[in-house]
């Protein structure tokens, strides 16, 4: 779309630099439009009475020059005005239009100049100077309506003051052709104000698509900024993830090497404070290993909440159980409030969440209680912990949620967490639908919130009881084929699912277990499969699934993978695949084995109810 220069390419450069509203852009240019016609009259009222005075009497010449300066510093005061509120600060809708409806008022005074000459200067005039007098007045009005062509209403509201009396003038004078002047000037006004109207509409549309770009440029501005943001995030992500890291590996690295040192004292005791710190710093890894996983299948949206009614007494006597030692160590007072409240949630989910926040409390409180409540309130459910702590400063609230945010724990103390479970709780209310609100200030201790709507809300008839735990030796006798390619990995594995009564055949690769299917005879038959997603020779746990095809069902396939990139694990289970993230210990992989077991049980037991009907 292309505008009509001037006062036109004037408001479109005014609404994309200044960002105003099109509607106080309009009155911005109207404003400029009423100045420049008032300082115009300086020059064509002292002319028009230079042309008239020796027609005119002197009292009507000087009350011309009267009349055309009070209406020019009127105008002149009026548009300062305007702009000078514009200028100081953006106009609401209200104000814009206040001022709109002011400067068409000014608008009229400035088409009073036609009326006020003709009534002033004309009569008695002869036809040279009638004449004169018109053309004079035509090329002062040029000015404001070509200031103001684009914005119809003004140009209406000034040519239908100006004109008219000039055009009666000329039909009631006495010279010939009087008429036909007239009718030049009505079509001269008629071609003004369409063209006014056509440059409106043009202008308008204009100014519409400026204000839609000058819109998607602050958007592109904000998308910009959430991007860097989200970088800048990452970077602190990475670099808190490393620091964390290279803590439990050293402590790792040192330990080995004092079991390796012959003089280092090898008696029981020693040994055995040695592999309590080995065992320590494991713990640590896989704590801040677990912590990124779960963020990132969090991100990923591959976890699933598994609804069912759950009794917030027996999830909060698990959970009193568990930190007894912690708080009794710490000597912090470790309430759980009875309740009876029943709600229809994930278990687990729920259970990491309070377990986070307790945690948290537990560990950021010198002294005191942690208290743990559900209040039942007529629209919702809270679930809230509370301490004695220090408290939180109210900037620092929203922070708080922020992976690895750790206020009081600059020197990134490892026995005062990781800052990944408040990200977690966080996640984990945003998948279920729950809201987790803070309430703290320094030196009060502080609250957190888990709001859980009141439709949650269950009978306690509807919790079923648990199913019985499988036994640790449910392995036994099942053969199980593992595909992994680092042998440190497939020979830990394979000896302690060998130790839970498993079957196993290991195998270093896709190759060799195509050459093992293709050769082998008679050929192997397993139960089930562990495979590691990711091998060194670029093959994947898809190409065992395929080489498997025929043989052993998909849904008896355990991939081990470490990968944690969201978009790549989102990919893993909507193909399928039941993960086992690294690092895992073999009971972790026993249980993935039992649950596709008993999936794939279930599944047959279902079809076979089925087809009995």
């Amino acid at each position: 779309m292309r505008l009509p220069s001037g006062a036109s390419a004037q408001l479109l450069s005014a609404a994309l630099g200044s960002g105003r509203s099109p509607a106080t852009v309009r009155v911005q240019l109207l404003a400029r439009a009423v100045r420049m016609g008032s300082l115009s009259a300086a020059l064509f009222v002292p002319l028009l009475a230079w042309v008239a005075h020796a027609h005119a009497s002197p009292l009507r010449v000087a009350l011309w020059l009267a009349a055309g300066a009070l209406i020019s510093v009127t105008r002149y005061g009026l548009a300062g005005a305007c702009l000078r509120a514009v200028e100081a600060g953006p106009l609401t809708d209200e104000q814009a239009a206040d001022w709109r409806r002011r400067l068409l008022l000014g608008a009229a005074l400035g088409g009073a100049n036609g009326l006020l000459a003709t009534l002033l200067l004309m009569p008695g005039i002869d036809h040279d100077g009638m004449a004169l007098l018109t053309m004079l007045l035509v090329c002062w009005s040029t000015g404001p309506l070509s200031a103001t062509h684009a914005i119809p209403e003004h140009a209406t509201t000034y040519a239908t003051v100006f004109f008219p009396p000039v055009m009666l003038c000329w039909l009631a004078s006495p010279f010939p052709g009087g008429w036909a002047v007239a009718a030049v000037l009505v079509l001269l006004v008629a071609s003004l104000l369409g063209q006014s109207r056509a440059n409106g509409r043009t202008l308008s549309g204009a100014l519409d698509l400026a204000v839609e770009r000058s819109q998607l440029a602050r958007e592109v501005s904000q998308q910009r900024t959430a991007v860097e943001a989200t970088s800048n995030a990452k970077s602190l992500f990475i670099a808190a993830a490393s620091h964390d890291l290279r803590q439990p590996v050293t402590s790792l690295k040192i330990v080995v090497e004092m079991l390796r040192d012959p003089r280092v004292e090898t008696a029981p005791e020693r040994r055995a404070a040695l592999l309590a710190r080995l065992d320590t710093s494991v713990n640590a890894l896989d704590d801040l290993l677990t912590g990124i996983l779960d963020l990132s299948r969090l991100e990923a949206d591959v976890v699933t909440a598994n609804l069912a009614p759950t009794a917030l007494d027996t999830l909060f006597e698990g959970l009193r159980e568990a930190f007894a030692a912690q708080s009794s160590a710490r000597g912090i007072e470790l309430q759980f409030v009875p309740t009876d409240l029943v709600l229809v949630t994930d278990r687990v989910m729920l259970a990491r969440m309070v377990r986070n926040l307790v945690d948290n409390a537990l560990r950021y409180t010198p002294q005191g209680s942690v208290r743990v409540e559900a209040v039942r309130l007529p629209r919702e459910v809270c679930i809230r912990v509370s301490d004695t702590g220090p408290g939180i400063p109210a900037d620092q609230h929203a922070r708080i949620f922020d992976d690895f945010i750790q206020l009081q724990n600059p020197a990134r103390d490892r026995s005062r967490g990781l800052g990944l479970g408040l990200a977690i709780v966080r996640r984990l209310c945003a998948r279920l639908g729950y809201q987790i609100s803070l309430s703290s200030s320094p030196g009060q201790g502080t609250i957190f919130t888990i709001v859980i709507p009141a439709d949650r809300i269950a009978a306690r008839a509807l919790i079923e009881p648990p199913a019985p735990e499988a036994s640790s030796n449910s392995l036994r006798g099942l053969r199980v084929l593992l595909v992994e390619d680092d042998p440190l990995v497939r020979d830990a594995l394979s000896l302690g699912l060998a130790r839970l009564g498993a079957q196993v055949t290991p195998v270093p690769g896709v190759s060799a277990l195509q050459t093992m299917l293709r050769d082998q005879r008679p050929a192997p038959a397993w139960d089930a499969c562990v495979t590691d997603m990711r091998m060194e020779d670029e093959s994947s746990g898809y190409q065992v699934i395929a080489a498997l095809a025929g043989r052993l069902p998909r849904d008896r396939v355990v991939v081990l993978t470490g990968e944690t990139r969201p978009d790549l694990v989102a990919a893993m289970t909507a193909n399928g695949l039941r993960l086992v993230h690294k690092p895992a210990t073999s009971a972790q992989v026993a249980t993935a084995l039992r649950q596709a077991l008993a999936a794939r049980q279930g599944a047959e037991a279902d079809a076979d109810e089925t087809a009995g009907r």
